[in-house]
């Protein structure tokens, strides 16, 4: 019998497989790399990634856009 494949996902940056497993897992987890996780981050600084809200503000209907 074959050891099953070790466990991985796709860096949400790049696409690049990073491994799951402890001693094999990158520091910047769930990015494959420290540039990765920047660049992300970037993009939340930016407003390219928000998360959509579904309550009134200020009696006004509900939005999806970004604040500011």
């Amino acid at each position: 019998m074959s050891a099953d494949p070790p466990a991985t996902l796709r860096c949400p940056t790049c696409g690049r497989t990073v491994a799951l497993e402890i001693p094999s897992r990158p520091a910047s987890f769930p990015f494959c790399s420290s540039r990765c996780r920047l660049q992300d981050l970037g993009a939340w600084f930016d407003g390219k990634h928000v998360i959509p809200s579904r309550e009134p503000s200020n009696g006004d209907e509900p939005t999806d856009r970004p604040l500011g």
